[in-house]
């Protein structure tokens, strides 16, 4: 049953029948073989999204989220689509109270250092970060994140910290700016090696912005022929 539910649900997608799809997919999401779960899920969630035309669905698919949340309370899916739903609607103490009921899910560790990050709370973001596991499928953007936390780290200081007129700092202010550069560039550098090719974040220009700032010139000319 769980299966024919399944397909049936993707057909429903494909004639953009997201209502019967739906329904479909509620059969599938208990089937016995996981890889028919995960995907029912997937399908279902994108299901619920794409049938947002006013308001008043806007409102119905939170709360159908937090529905499937409450009862799949360990899915990943899950709690993603309903952190994100959140961000985007701007309701930060729903989503700060959801990870704190959430605490052992990894995913609520990203959700708190982008609230961070947000707020410009770039050494909090940076903490928070730092507890995320390699392992995970979202390190690559949480280690992006972090890397830009520490650059925006870096140019705070040098801002608060640079001559009006002549942009100089002292020498142990020079020093102390290039320990921060560094910190992000040890970031940016993991980044580079999960993703040489760009093809999810774009490292690029920020990895030569931090070379050509530490005075590393074959480094920022390497970077800019890419």
């Amino acid at each position: 049953l769980g299966l024919a539910s399944y397909y049936a649900g993707r057909c429903a997608i494909l004639n953009e029948d997201y209502v019967a799809a739906n329904t479909a997919l509620d059969e599938a999401l208990n089937d016995t073989a996981a890889e028919i779960r995960d995907g029912a899920f997937g399908f279902k969630l994108y299901a619920m999204n794409r049938a947002q035309k006013t308001a008043a669905d806007s409102v119905k698919y939170l709360n159908d989220l937090k529905g499937l949340m409450a009862k799949y309370p360990d899915n990943d899916k899950v709690f993603g689509t309903l952190g994100d739903a959140l961000l985007q609607q701007d309701k930060i103490d729903e989503l700060i109270a959801l990870c704190n009921q959430h605490t052992d899910n990894p995913l609520s560790i990203v959700y708190k250092g982008m609230i961070a990050m947000n707020n410009k709370q770039y050494e909090q973001a940076i903490a928070d970060f730092a507890n995320f596991p390699e392992d995970h499928p979202s390190y690559l953007q949480v280690v992006f994140n972090r890397a830009v936390c520490k650059l925006n780290v870096a140019g705070d200081f040098q801002d608060k910290n640079s001559n009006r007129n002549t942009g100089a700092m002292t020498p142990q202010n020079e020093a102390k700016f290039k320990e921060l550069l560094n910190a992000a560039r040890e970031d940016f550098e993991i980044v580079r090696g999960l993703d040489p090719d760009q093809q999810n974040v774009h490292w690029v220009v920020l990895l030569r912005n931090i070379y050509y700032n530490l005075g590393e010139d074959a480094k920022y000319q390497e970077l800019g022929n890419m």
